[in-house]
Order: C-alpha cells, then sequence, then structure tokens
C-alpha cells in the first residue's frame, strides 16, 4: 500500500492532510453504459476561495431551499444537561468571512479545512470482511426496540441511489400537505408541483431552514445534498454515496452490495462540495445541525491537520443532545491523526485490511479507538451519467473504515436504548480482535483497543450478560458507575480517567464529561482501564472499590 500525499494550494493558507478521493474501479449495472471518471484537480486558488466564500448567499432571505434565522421562541441550540460553550448562542447567526467565523458570541473561529480521507487501492472485488466479521450473523439478528438515525456528513449523495433511496431519514416536519406557502417564487407552484412542505417555500418546522425535507447541503445552503451539482468531474462527487453505502446499503435487494446495518436510516448532510473540499463553517453547522435533527450517531470521513475551535463546540453541543461522534483517523500513515478524530471526545477510527492489522496509510496516535475494514471496499457509486446503478469496487481510506463502525454504534444504540455511549463502546470494543494486545498493555497506539469485529461485538449488546459478583467503583465517581474489574481473559477497553479541578478529585468513563473539563483546564489522565456493564446484564453480588484508596494508591485490582 503506497502511502499519498498531496500538496496543492489550498485556500485561507491552511494545510490540510493528505487525503485523496480515489479514481476507483466503476461499473454500472448497466455495463454498457459505463463511462470511466475523468478526475480534475481540486485546485482552488487562494484567492477564488476567498472569493467563493465572500459570496456565500444571504441567509435572511426565506426561498425554498435557503436557511432562514429561527424565532425567538425556536432557538436552534436547545440547552442540554452538560452546558458547553456553544450551547448558550444561536448558532444559526454565526456569520462566515473569507478566514474567520465571526460567532454570535462575539468570538472569532479561525477556519480550517476539510477534506475526504480515502487513498488508492489495488482493486479487489472481493467483500472480504463479510467473512471475518460474521455478517451473516449480524445481518439475521432482528431490529432492536429502538429506530435509530446516522448522520453521514460528506460530500453530495446520489439520493436516487438503488442502494439508498430506501434508507434515508426524513424530515417529517417538512413534508406532507399543507394549505400554505410562500407568495413569490420559487415555491410548489412554480414549479408545478403538488401542494406540500417539502417545497412551499416556509420553515414549516420552525428550525431555521426551509424545505429541508431530506438533510441540508451547507456548501450551496440549500435543501438538496445532491452529488455533481456544481462539478461532475470533481474528486469528491461519489464519496459521500460510498460512505453511505456502507453504512445502508439495501439488504437482500439482488443488486450490488449490502450495507452493515440493515435497519438505520441516514440522514444526508453536505459539508464538502464536488471537489472534496469544506471547512469549519460548513463541517461545523452540519454537526450542530445532525444534534438538533436527532441524529444518535454522526459519522464524518473528512479531516484538517490543524485543531479547529469552532468544530469542537459543535462536536460538544451533539454529545450533550446524545449524539455520538464517528470520526476517520487520518491516511497520512504517521503518528498525526486528524481533526475531529484527533479529540479525545471522538471515536477515532483507523483502517485495517483482511488480516486485521493497521493498513499503511492509517493515521495513529493516543487518540486512536478502533480499527475497521478499510481496504478493498466495494460500496455504491456516483458517476455523471449513472447516479441509481453505479458502483465502485476498490476503494480504501480510513473513511470507508469510519462508517463501518458508525453502522454498529446504530445497532447498538437500537438493543442498548438507555445506555451510555461510554457503557457501549466499551463493551463492544472489549469484543475488538486484540492482535497482540495484552491485559498489562490493553491499547497501542497503531491498533487502539483492536480492530472491529462486528458479529462478536454486538453479541455483547444482545445477549445479556450474567454474573456472580463484580468488583465496582463506588466513591467520587461521576456519570456511569458501572465500570468493574474484567473477569480473567478479557483485556479491558474502557478508560478510567481522573480529574481535578481545584482540591477536587474525582474520576470518570465519560469522553463527554472529560473534554468538558479539559475545556474548562481542569486537569485529567488515564488512571486505569476496566472493564464497563450494560443495562441488560444481571450482577447477584457488586462489590464496592474506593479507587483512590485501595487502587491508585498502592493497591490495584483485588
Amino acid at each position: 500500500m503506497k502511502n499519498l500525499e498531496i500538496k496543492k494550494h489550498l485556500h485561507l493558507h491552511i494545510a490540510l492532510n493528505a487525503g485523496l478521493l480515489l479514481a476507483g474501479v466503476v461499473f454500472a449495472a448497466n455495463l454498457a453504459s459505463q463511462d470511466p471518471r475523468v478526475a480534475t484537480p481540486a485546485a482552488d486558488t487562494p484567492a477564488q476561495a476567498a472569493q467563493a466564500a465572500d459570496a456565500a448567499p444571504d441567509k435572511s432571505d426565506a426561498q425554498p431551499g435557503t436557511r432562514q434565522a429561527p424565532p425567538a421562541s425556536q432557538s436552534t441550540s436547545p440547552q442540554s444537561a452538560a452546558p458547553t460553550p456553544a450551547e448558550s448562542r444561536d448558532v444559526s447567526a454565526d456569520t462566515k468571512k473569507s478566514d474567520v467565523i465571526v460567532g454570535s458570541n462575539g468570538k472569532s473561529y479561525p477556519i480550517r479545512e476539510y477534506k475526504t480521507l480515502a487513498t488508492p487501492n489495488d482493486p479487489m472485488t472481493n467483500q472480504w470482511w463479510v467473512a471475518t466479521n460474521g455478517m451473516s450473523d449480524v445481518w439475521d439478528i432482528p431490529a432492536g426496540a429502538r429506530a435509530t438515525k446516522i448522520a453521514v456528513i460528506d460530500t453530495g449523495f446520489a439520493l436516487q441511489h438503488e442502494e439508498l433511496v430506501d434508507s434515508w431519514a426524513y424530515n417529517e416536519g417538512e413534508r406532507g400537505t399543507t394549505a400554505s406557502q410562500a407568495p413569490s417564487a420559487p415555491n410548489c407552484t412554480s414549479r408545478s408541483l403538488p401542494l406540500d412542505k417539502s417545497c412551499n417555500g416556509l420553515d414549516d418546522d420552525g428550525n431555521g431552514f426551509v424545505d429541508d425535507s431530506l438533510g441540508w447541503d451547507f456548501i450551496n445552503e440549500d435543501a438538496t445534498p445532491l452529488a455533481g451539482t456544481t462539478n461532475v468531474n470533481g474528486d469528491g462527487t461519489a464519496h459521500g454515496t460510498s460512505t453511505a453505502g456502507i453504512i445502508a446499503a439495501k439488504y437482500n435487494n439482488a443488486k450490488g452490495t449490502t450495507g452493515v446495518n440493515r435497519y438505520s436510516s441516514i440522514l444526508p448532510l453536505q459539508a464538502l462540495n464536488d471537489d472534496g473540499l469544506g471547512d469549519s463553517y460548513t463541517v461545523g453547522q452540519s454537526v450542530y445541525y445532525a444534534a438538533d435533527a436527532g441524529a444518535d450517531v454522526i459519522s464524518i470521513s473528512l479531516g484538517s491537520d490543524n485543531p479547529d475551535d469552532y468544530l469542537r463546540e459543535a462536536v460538544q453541543y451533539a454529545l450533550g443532545k446524545g449524539a455520538i461522534v464517528v470520526a476517520a483517523s487520518g491516511n497520512d500513515g504517521c503518528d498525526c491523526i486528524v481533526y475531529p478524530a484527533n479529540y479525545p471526545e471522538v471515536l477515532a477510527v483507523g483502517a485495517n485490511g483482511p488480516d486485521g492489522t493497521a493498513s499503511t496509510f492509517s493515521s495513529f496516535g493516543a487518540n486512536l479507538d478502533v480499527l475497521a475494514p478499510g481496504e478493498s471496499m466495494a460500496a455504491p457509486y456516483w458517476t455523471k451519467i449513472n447516479d441509481t446503478t453505479a458502483y465502485a469496487s476498490n476503494l480504501a481510506g480510513t473513511s470507508y473504515a469510519t462508517p463501518f463502525v458508525s453502522a454498529l454504534l446504530g445497532l447498538a444504540r437500537s438493543y442498548q436504548p438507555t445506555a451510555t455511549w461510554d457503557e457501549i463502546t466499551g463493551a463492544m470494543l472489549e469484543r475488538a480482535n486484540k492482535h497482540n494486545l495484552t491485559v498489562a498493555n490493553p491499547r497501542s497506539n497503531s491498533l487502539g483497543f483492536g480492530s472491529a469485529h462486528a458479529r462478536n461485538m454486538l453479541q455483547r449488546l444482545t445477549v445479556p450478560r450474567t454474573d456472580q459478583q463484580r468488583f465496582a467503583f463506588d466513591q467520587n465517581f461521576v456519570g456511569s458507575k458501572r465500570a468493574y474489574d474484567c473477569k480473567p481473559g478479557t483485556l479491558p477497553a474502557t478508560p478510567v480517567y481522573e480529574i481535578k479541578q481545584g482540591f477536587e478529585r474525582r474520576f470518570t468513563i465519560s469522553k463527554h464529561q472529560l473534554s468538558t473539563i479539559a475545556l474548562q483546564g481542569g486537569f485529567r489522565q488515564v488512571a486505569l482501564y476496566s472493564c464497563v456493564g450494560l443495562p441488560t446484564d444481571t450482577v447477584d453480588d457488586v462489590r464496592s472499590v474506593n479507587l483512590s484508596r485501595e487502587i491508585l494508591n498502592g493497591g490495584g485490582w483485588r
């Protein structure tokens, strides 16, 4: 595997992670109509990009498919349980300039640029990960008790693709017959459409977006997150379709591929243009939208080399709303995880090949959580002459490992609706393929907590565990108190963090709590690794352990 790095003139003078969207082997269901992709360089000059940013549409006009500021009584930033800097303001009032975002809170945020995280690979048409992950058993598991929604933040999508057309998450507040429409065109009448909330030019649900019946396009500021609207030859046109397809390509339709998750719906959000480029504003606003739309999982297959305060505040907001954010580690094959994956509160996903070890291109580091299939992947695709039946068979990159994990998490939430995300991820990662990891060293910077095994991970969530006895924490523990001493033969996969603010010493397994303390300037570190229980577990006897006195001050697990 060859690690590629692209050096281009990128607007706003921000260095990006090298992540080249492959030109891939693309094939259509009708081979006679196949058209080879013609990739054009994504080479916006700084002046062109700045001009485009300054020429962004005025969001104050309430036109169909445009964003509209909500009334004061319907803020797009509702309060959540754990306050973060973004939650006391209306982010729809944030303004994007040529080089900064001016927030409604008076802060200025430097703009970072983001790019897709795919990379070329030798052709392989076999879906090798189906057998190695026990996917036939996963697909046989019935639907969980709760329907789940996965937001995919990416380039545009082939909204009518045969594998995805039945999998989208629609906004019912902007669908259905109505007697009202905007008085001026474009509206339903001007487009010869039946009167419906999806085309009436009104913000029917009061969320600040007009006619957003199916996601949103934050590049063009309209209600159509569709691939190929500005550059049909762009490097990024097919990326969003493929990442969404790895999650939810239709099961058992005798066509193309099958996604990992046959039950969750997909919320398509376009944050990157057809050339595969976006920035802090488009990605951050997509995260805010996903959180407010009730996404359970937010899947982000893009990255930037630079930390980004604007995006991190959006991530904090999403965590406070009950979502988990999953992001690609990057494709530079070095200790250089890209953002937002490099934030500890984000689940960072690297790529592995058929042997389960890390792909040579997969970036690694202290915040890597897990590896997942990311080589020789087949998935739905988009081409300029075929947006309904095209596929690619040699996709590779952490871009494609990320939706694999996001799909598993969507299934996990449906089976464990009352568990915290830290409980779900900890329990799942205990069942990852561990390779050369040990009890003494349960994670590494190159493997995280191991490589994903879909069947084993989901069995932990769907089959209740019964234990006679567990040793668990009792004092000064914040959030979930289900962390416990692992049984012999089980490698721990849940970090227990020590956090200090002033003279107060507490512990938590919550990454959201951890990041909130970090943003407030508190001290934090990993005290130890543990196993974690789930609400469906049955334990006959729980013995309490004082973490400070019995473990960290010269003890050890009893």
